[in-house]
């Protein structure tokens, strides 16, 4: 699988979910930090039906990103993070750094970015390196 995004925004979800499938990327979409654990829980201990990128909006009703992201952690090896928010420059940068993120988006971008972004973050090496985009 290509991609877990979560979003909590319906309307928002709902168009990153049109790009993604017009995009041809395989995708499971989760609206909360509960839901995102309980599909990771679901995938199970095999890592390789996990997704290769995750994408996570910084905002999320019922838990913070860098929470979200340890529960995962717990799990097993976190995905490549892009987190794709409404969030000032500063407060994206900040959380890229947190949780190791390998690109940070502001909403709204253009979609061809976004596509971009996530392919790419599928495909790059774990070597440490942070990118914010803002």
């Amino acid at each position: 699988m290509d991609l877990l995004f979560v979003e909590d925004d319906v309307d928002t979800g709902d168009a990153m979910a049109l790009l993604f499938e017009h995009g041809g990327l395989e995708f499971l979409r989760a609206s909360s930090g509960r839901e995102a654990i309980s599909l990771f829980r679901a995938m199970g201990d095999d890592e390789s039906r996990w997704p290769a990128v995750l994408l996570l909006d910084l905002r999320l009703p019922d838990t913070r990103v860098e929470r979200l992201v340890q529960q995962i952690a717990d799990l097993g090896d976190v995905p490549p993070v892009v987190i794709y928010s409404a969030s000032s420059p500063m407060e994206l940068a900040s959380a890229a750094s947190a949780i190791g993120a390998v690109a940070a988006l502001r909403k709204p971008c253009p979609g061809s970015l976004l596509l971009r972004t996530v392919r790419e973050a599928g495909h790059a090496p774990d070597d440490g390196q942070h990118a914010a985009n803002g």
